[in-house]
């Protein structure tokens, strides 16, 4: 069942490849890219860089290349310079970041020029230091998504105000 964040993520993805933007996504274990590119079958062609080799996330061998941007996924732990020292991407998409190691993103940083990096604050963990311990909420460096579509309404507003202290 998708989160806000995972369907706020799948528009984006959508949304950049229609504007031919090349993009990278990165997340903290495969399974959670498994999550990403799995929604996006047979809507956006994604490169998948998994341990075990490279694969296209659509089967449409009738698809328009030329249509699209390219989106390349893999898990930290699969992303190697050395496959994208000559790639340069307009977007680097971190999905879980609270569960990335800053200093893993610094070779996907290098080659994006521009970031988005989704997480929850909440669940940061105080041994890792992630994109969160360099980023201040007062200075509005942070953007709340404040909408939740896997859960009721009244759930959502409970949550909302015990937990992250606001209201929808």
């Amino acid at each position: 069942k998708s989160s806000g964040k995972t369907f706020l993520l799948s528009n984006l993805i959508q949304y950049y490849s229609t504007k031919h933007l090349c993009v990278l996504i990165i997340g903290p274990s495969e399974s959670s890219v498994d999550l990403l590119c799995n929604l996006q079958t047979d809507i956006v062609l994604i490169i998948q860089i998994k341990s075990n080799g490279i694969f296209m996330s659509k089967n449409d061998e009738s698809a328009d290349l030329s249509q699209m941007g390219y989106i390349y996924a893999t898990s930290i732990n699969n992303y190697d310079d050395m496959l994208f020292e000559r790639q340069t991407f307009d977007i680097l998409i971190v999905d879980d970041c609270e569960r990335i190691k800053m200093s893993d993103l610094i070779g996907p940083m290098n080659s994006c020029r521009k970031f988005v990096f989704c997480g929850d604050i909440y669940q940061a963990r105080n041994d890792i230091l992630s994109i969160f311990s360099f980023l201040d909420i007062e200075k509005n460096q942070i953007n709340f998504l404040r909408t939740q579509y896997s859960k009721s309404r009244e759930i959502h507003s409970l949550e909302n105000s015990l937990i992250y202290n606001y209201s929808t």
